[in-house]
């Protein structure tokens, strides 16, 4: 399926459906502690479920209709709409240090439960004016996501290693709770802080219908994020060892149908990172520690050496102690242990005829580095190609001993046709025989000078002029006869890589873009051995998809001139690869590699800093990209709520309930009724009543404050306190109680204001759910409560029938969390302190919007409001000083207050009533249950 080029619609919904599913996600791995109300509630969970979805579905509803075009209205309406409205929520119901980054990593883990799905892109190159071949080229690129299973399923399963110890206790439980689905995901690449191969794909090009190419490609070897913290090097080791045996493994599994027929399996490890000084001190003073491509650079070269050493020394035994404490136990260390039981570790050797798992083939694992960054014009990274000559050297050797079947028996002479006569027959064979002899001369000499090479370590400037010179002269046309394809192909890659000059070159001279070259050639040269290539840069997608795109294009350009583009090519080759390299960036096939790993970021950044210079792209396409591949990981989005609940509204009735509560006119006792009938809407800590009654109706009013006692009691000590907390719940929590304060509250103002406006509805009763739990700090009852209103009802006056309406969506939804606490007094006592510890409003419908938020402060309100909070700053510190004569009174500044807003005037009984709020009552000692009543004693 070709890929197209998606609207910014599809681009920015795309990524906000992602942060979507990672609100969902978080919210539902938090723990007790991360709730600010200490529980975990489902209906809390369903509640704020409702709001990100409404939020989401708003956004993209508001999206489309503005019909947004240009890149940063786009974005803004992304953060400011979507991003702002979830770290409210996060903000307003969790203990998050962090949420915006929290949020950040949950759509991280949101993508990798997601997986990635196997996908292909067809691009159509036309028949060229000189060409042969009168069909158009059909050129499939394919990307097959992998794992290694066997290997990461224990890692996600030791809940004892640092990695697993580093991640948040949400994060923790996320990967234990889903081992089984993760280990079967490919990891994204923004999600660095767990092992595996992050953003690993088996690719393929096929050229009419047949495999030119194949490799893998993917991120850096190391959890990135693990550079950000402290003495966590031997951690950062062991993953990389771990990521470098899967790149082993997969590389058999991938060749296991020809292992039976080839004696050497040839496994390229490239990178495309920029390490040196520069590259540290931009990680140490500009950028994250996770952006140390040196530190990335150095632990996959030591892994390299590791892994070269054991493989080719199986049987030597471990003398470094590192190897032995990093990957063997303390009983294993006590054994004489060998480098056969470090490939052990990693299903590399088996037990039983102690040879390598698939068979006793020669492995020959490289690694080299061809640095992309555009800094390497200067020589700015001295480790760049530190190690490059010599696994070159070492490919060098692979491809002597793969050339070492072509050698050609000599003709032999038929001497049993006595008709024929000898002397031209004479003749032929000495024509025979000389070209034989010449050609295994010169693939001697070829042989030899390779392997001289791989001897030595190194290419001098002899040793590539000689192979230069002799690779030449295998591609006249007689000798091309006797080559097939693979050998005649393998021949002009090898070709290309010796001609490339060393060196970085400055920009002038480097439009060709040397490391490119290089890149290509040394995975075209390990495709014709029939061995594997991996090429990777740190997140696997924009400097990896430039290297794959130059590798594609050099296939093609292959299958169209038989030969690889060089870097001396004559102006019109050198177009011609040029072509090539736009139309596969043009297909969008790498672009679409980089959305799996975050949904929307359709793009790849900066593509001229890593392209050849004299490939010109448009300038507006690389920028639109550039921007959309930074979705990716956006700039920090704070909270700044422009709706503020007005507190007051709640604050009355809930004083009203409590002076009641003292003064014992609340109404009827109907508890016990009332948790009867609501024990699906009723629970405790997050579990519901009917759950932990077990479907057991209460036998009496005892029965239910033994209940109460056993399930939201448990915690306090002192028995004669509990006694008048039992009271508190039997007198005051029912329908008309405590519990159901914003509920009545809520359905009042909502009717009433549908009267006022002349709108002929009745809400319908709101899909409600209480919590009742004890208060993380120990002090008290906390009840929250949380309502949905989805139904409204209409009354025909005319027939007194009210007739449902609406339902739906909701067009409300309220959610409140009040504290009860009782405490000891001097006169022995009890005050009773009601406070309300958060509430919350999300109207969809505009017109309730007045009821329940505040007006938005001017410059002059804020002002007037500081300067309150400094004077109230003052008395508290004078009432310290002098107790029986405080300097200012705190109901002056309420006067001031309503003076300056010109609000309704605040009557005494109601100044007195927001003082008691404030001071709490007193309950008497004697506030006893007796006979199925409450009863108040004077102090």
């Amino acid at each position: 399926m070709a890929t197209e080029k998606p609207s910014l619609y599809d681009n920015f919904t795309l990524r906000g459906e992602s942060y979507k599913a990672g609100m969902l996600l978080l919210i539902k791995y938090l723990t007790e502690q991360e709730w600010k109300l200490g529980n975990k509630f489902p209906a809390r969970l369903d509640f704020i479920s409702e709001q990100i979805e409404r939020l989401y579905k708003n956004y993209a509803d508001d999206f489309k209709k503005e019909k947004i075009f240009s890149f940063k209205a786009a974005n803004e309406s992304l953060n400011n709409r979507l991003l702002k409205s979830y770290i409210s929520i996060l903000d307003f119901h969790t203990t998050l240090e962090n949420p915006f980054q929290s949020l950040l990593l949950a759509e991280r883990y949101s993508v990798w439960l997601k997986g990635r799905r196997p996908f292909e892109t067809q691009v159509i190159f036309p028949v060229r004016e000189n060409d042969t071949n009168p069909k158009n080229l059909n050129i499939v690129l394919s990307e097959k996501p992998l794992v290694d299973q066997e290997l990461l399923f224990p890692e996600y399963s030791d809940n004892d290693t640092l990695w697993f110890k580093s991640l948040a206790t949400w994060q923790q439980n996320f990967i234990i709770g889903n081992q089984k689905e993760l280990v079967a995901c490919s990891i994204p690449s923004s999600l660095r802080n767990v092992p595996g191969l992050a953003n690993l794909s088996y690719h393929e090009c096929k050229i009419n219908n047949a495999v030119a190419l194949s490799y893998f490609r993917h991120a850096a070897q190391l959890p990135i994020d693990l550079l950000e913290n402290k003495n966590t090097d031997d951690e950062q080791f062991r993953l990389t060892c771990l990521n470098l045996a899967s790149q082993i493994r997969l590389s058999l599994k991938e060749k296991s149908d020809v292992l039976t027929s080839t004696s050497e399996l040839v496994i390229l490890s490239q990178s495309i990172l920029s390490p040196g000084k520069i590259a540290s001190a931009k990680a140490k003073f500009f950028n994250r520690a996770s952006d140390n491509d040196s530190q990335i650079y150095a632990l996959k070269e030591r892994a390299v050496k590791l892994f070269q050493y054991a493989l080719a020394n199986p049987e030597t035994s471990i003398e470094d102690l590192k190897v032995k404490a990093l990957f063997f136990t303390q009983n294993e260390q006590s054994e004489n242990l060998f480098y056969k039981d470090f490939l052990k570790k990693w299903g590399l050797f088996a037990e039983d005829n102690k040879a390598y798992q698939y068979k006793p083939i020669r492995f020959t694992l490289l690694s080299t580095n061809n640095p992309f960054n555009v800094l390497r014009h200067f020589g700015a990274y001295p480790l760049q190609n530190k190690h490059n000559e010599f696994n070159t050297a070492l490919l060098l050797g692979a491809v002597a001993r793969y050339l070492n079947h072509l050698f050609r028996l000599k003709p032999k002479i038929n001497q049993q046709d006595e008709r024929v006569e000898r002397w031209p027959q004479l003749i032929e064979y000495m024509n025979q025989f000389n070209k034989v002899e010449s050609f295994n001369f010169q693939l001697s000499q070829l042989i030899k000078e390779l392997s001289f090479c791989e001897k030595v370590g190194k290419i001098s400037a002899n040793s590539r002029k000689s192979l230069v010179k002799l690779l030449e002269s295998f591609f006249n046309e007689e000798i091309k006869k006797n080559l097939d394809e693979n050998v005649f192909q393998l021949l002009h890659a090898l070709h290309a890589l010796l001609s490339i000059p060393c060196g970085q070159g400055v920009l002038a001279s480097d439009e060709r873009h040397k490391p490119q070259l290089r890149s290509f050639a040394e995975t075209m040269i390990v495709n014709c051995l029939g061995g594997v290539s991996w090429v990777a840069c740190k997140s696997g997608k924009d400097r990896t998809g430039g290297a794959s795109i130059a590798v594609d294009a050099a296939a093609v350009y292959y299958h169209q001139n038989k030969k690889f583009p060089h870097y001396q090519d004559s102006k019109s080759d050198r177009g011609n690869y040029l072509i090539l390299l736009e139309e596969l960036f043009r297909s969008k096939h790498q672009q679409h590699v980089a959305a799996e790993n975050a949904p929307g970021a359709e793009g790849l950044v900066k593509s001229t800093y890593f392209f050849p210079s004299d490939l010109k792209l448009d300038v507006e396409t690389v920028q639109l990209e550039t921007k959309l591949a930074r979705l990716n990981k956006p700039k920090t989005v704070k909270n700044t709520p422009t709706e503020f609940f007005n507190l007051q509204i709640l604050n009355e009735d809930l004083q009203d309930v409590k002076d009641k509560t003292i003064n014992m006119t609340l109404g009827t006792n109907v508890t016990e009724g009332d948790w009867e009938r609501n024990w699906d809407v009723y629970f405790i800590n997050g579990r519901s009543v009917r759950e932990l009654r077990k479907n057991k109706r209460f036998e009496s009013k005892q029965d239910l404050s033994q209940f109460i006692e056993t399930h939201l009691l448990e915690q306090i000590e002192d028995k004669e306190l509990k006694k008048y907390y039992i009271a508190l719940v039997l007198y005051s929590f029912h329908q008309g109680g405590f519990p159901h304060t914003f509920s009545k509250l809520s359905m009042q103002l909502i009717n009433e204001c549908y009267q006022q406006h002349n709108q002929n509805a009745i809400i319908g009763q709101p899909d409600m759910r209480i919590n009742f739990s004890w208060s993380k700090d120990g002090k008290g009852i906390q009840i929250e409560e949380i309502n949905t209103y989805k139904e409204k009802k209409s009354f025909d006056t005319s027939d007194n029938e009210v007739v449902l309406v609406e339902k739906g969506d909701y067009y409300c939804q309220t959610s409140s969390c009040i504290s009860l606490n009782l405490s000891k007094v001097k006169n022995n006592g009890y005050k009773l302190a009601a406070s309300i510890q958060s509430a919350n409003v999300n109207c969809t419908e505009e017109l309730l919007k007045p009821v329940f938020f505040l007006k938005k402060s001017n410059l002059s309100e804020a002002f007037m409001h500081l300067l309150q909070l400094f004077l109230a700053a003052i008395k508290r510190y004078f009432d310290k000083l002098v107790k029986l004569d405080p300097v200012l009174n705190e109901r002056w500044l309420s006067k001031a207050n309503s003076a300056f807003f010109q609000k309704s005037t605040v009557t005494a009984e109601s100044e007195k009533r927001e003082q008691q709020f404030h001071l709490l009552d007193m309950i008497s000692p004697d506030f006893f249950i007796i006979n199925d009543r409450m009863k108040v004693a004077s102090t």
